[in-house]
This record gives structure tokens, C-alpha cells and sequence, in this order.
């Protein structure tokens, strides 16, 4: 079986990070929001274009939220799995982030800033920089995902974990025996 063309540049890791990164996109430094194309028609409170270096900086600006509406979610029973994975998703952005946090914090220091200036200000920019390598994060996932969703051995392997988990298994067994259950199905999937 040959992997498909749309798929392969995705193989490589570097490839792969490179499609879902938002280095290249336009984002607000104070909420993290993250802009498609370079010149939004939307912008959040602050952003503001900053003519001389092409790219949009934080500035004071009016907000238009007369067409807004915030999306509110639904509860369901699996919301608190998909918080945990949110949750596990946010603290490897914090760990990647973790190397620049001391180093925004060493410069505050440098600049004469008191300790507890210097915790709030790296606070605050680290915010925006978690949430952004949080999204890149997510977005991997998403883009891992999506191939996956509709595919037919996916199916199987979604239906045998559920059905597992219906006799009692806790979610981690319940994988554990559906991948030794499925795994010569897994095995064909690799071209040898």
C-alpha cells in the first residue's frame, strides 16, 4: 500500500511542523490570536500594522464586537478527556517555551526591572507565546487527524476500543488490546 502523494509531505517531521507552523502568520502578542492571511480584516483589540516593518504590532485600538458572536460549546460526557488533552497539549507549549521564558526574564532582570515586575511582564509575554505554540501543537494534531477520521481501519480500531471500554476496561487497556487485536491489519499497512 502506497502512501498517498497529499500525505507524504507530512512524513517528515521538519516538513511536517513546517505546514502547521504560525511563525509566517500575522498574530497579537497580548491574546495570542492568530491571523490566516498578512493583512486581517478583523483584528483583535490591540493590532495595529506596523507600516515600517510589514507586520502587525500591539497598539491601542477600537475593537468591533457588534458582530461577534462567542461560540460556546456544548457539554458532553467526554469533555473532561478532551480538557486533559488540551490540558497536556498547553504544558508541552509551556515546555518547548521554557529555554525563552528564562530568557525574557534574564533581560527584564538586565533592564533594572524589580523581581516582581519582571515575573508579571515575562508572564505576560510568555502567555501569548504558550498560547501560540499551543495552537501549532493542536494544529498537528488536527492535521495527524484528519486523514484518520473517515478511514475504515480507524473505524475498526475506534469501534474495538469503544467496545472494550464497554466491558469495563479503562481507556489505556482497552488500546492496549485493540492494537494487539488489530495488529496484523496494522502490519499489512506497512509497504515492506
Amino acid at each position: 500500500m502506497s502512501v498517498p502523494s497529499t500525505y507524504k509531505s507530512i512524513t517528515k517531521n521538519s516538513d511536517f511542523q513546517h505546514t502547521t507552523s504560525t511563525e509566517d502568520m500575522p498574530s497579537c502578542d497580548d491574546c495570542g490570536l492568530v491571523f490566516e492571511n498578512p493583512r486581517p480584516s478583523k483584528t483583535c483589540e490591540k493590532m495595529v500594522f506596523r507600516k515600517g516593518e510589514g507586520k502587525y504590532d500591539v497598539s491601542a485600538m477600537e475593537r468591533d464586537d457588534s458582530n461577534v458572536t462567542p461560540f460556546r460549546p456544548e457539554k458532553n460526557e467526554n469533555d473532561g478527556s478532551e480538557h486533559e488533552v488540551f490540558n497536556f497539549l498547553m504544558t508541552m507549549a509551556k515546555e518547548d517555551n521554557e529555554k525563552l521564558c528564562d530568557q525574557i526574564y534574564d533581560k527584564y532582570i538586565k533592564e533594572g526591572l524589580s523581581r516582581e515586575d519582571t515575573r508579571v511582564q515575562t508572564e505576560e509575554k510568555m502567555n501569548a507565546k504558550d498560547l501560540k505554540k499551543f495552537l501549532e501543537k493542536y494544529g498537528q494534531l488536527i492535521l495527524y487527524n484528519l486523514p484518520l477520521q473517515h478511514g475504515s481501519l480507524q473505524g475498526n480500531v475506534t469501534d474495538d476500543v469503544k467496545e472494550f471500554m464497554s466491558k469495563g476496561y479503562d481507556e489505556r487497556r482497552a488500546i492496549r488490546m485493540t492494537l494487539n487485536k488489530n495488529r496484523p491489519l496494522l502490519e499489512e499497512m506497512f509497504d515492506r
